[in-house]
């Protein structure tokens, strides 16, 4: 046999041996979002709270592309417990439920041909939450002074802000719910120390469906 043909053949195992130009196995991704309510400017991840909608969906990467997964049989649990099993289902959602890890545990299988793909997550539950935002820095407002505040909800589970009811306490002075999530006040001029402290103090509740409220609070200081 020709030498230089020898060192080719020779070359080619050395530095591409056999199994670099055997395929990839193929990967399962699961990416999951929340449908519940948020802000519409809120750029992070909106977490589920008990009755929150849960989508689930896996991607398979096959080779460094995605693989078309429609004939792949899919294999959802959650918790440690099958909840679906069909060809071409890389969608699954279910509703989150209260427990004790205040989480859900989600792994997919996906069986293509003599390939199997897994992946799993956990999805952290939260409950519903209000926010009070008040454009005073470091918590302070001047004597004298028409201030408002806001209360912004997040992941409660309804479809829209309509649905929601606001109420305020202002020290002993109550508003009654409504869905104005607007609160307006004076400060005056007080002369006592105590009365130069604001506490706020935001409720909101869903105006329908399953009851779920959640309360923030805020301290304002009035100053000269």
């Amino acid at each position: 046999m020709n030498r230089l043909l020898i060192f080719s053949i020779f070359f080619t195992f050395v530095a591409f041996p056999p199994s670099s130009f055997a395929q990839t196995s193929p990967t399962a991704y699961i990416t999951w979002r929340a449908n519940n309510f948020y802000p519409a400017g809120f750029t992070g991840k909106a977490l589920p709270t008990p009755g929150t909608r849960i989508l689930v969906a896996a991607e398979i990467v096959k080779n460094g592309k995605l693989f078309d997964s429609s004939t792949s049989l899919f294999s959802w649990s959650v918790d440690g417990r099958l909840a679906l099993t069909g060809v071409g289902k890389k969608e699954y959602s279910f509703t989150a439920t209260k427990n004790d890890n205040n989480s859900h545990f989600v792994q997919v299988s996906v069986k293509m041909g003599v390939d199997i793909a897994v992946d799993s997550l956990t999805i952290p539950l939260t409950i519903p939450q209000a926010v009070i935002e008040a454009p005073f820095p470091f918590g302070r407002v001047p004597e004298n002074t028409k201030g408002s505040a806001q209360a912004i909800p997040y992941f409660f589970n309804v479809t829209s802000f309509s649905d929601l009811l606001f109420s305020w306490r202002v020290n002993s002075f109550e508003k009654n719910a409504g869905t104005n999530n607007q609160l307006a006040f004076e400060t005056g001029s007080p002369q006592l120390a105590s009365d130069k402290l604001l506490e706020i103090v935001s409720y909101i509740q869903t105006a329908k469906g399953a009851y779920e409220l959640a309360t923030s609070r805020a301290q304002l200081t009035i100053i000269k």
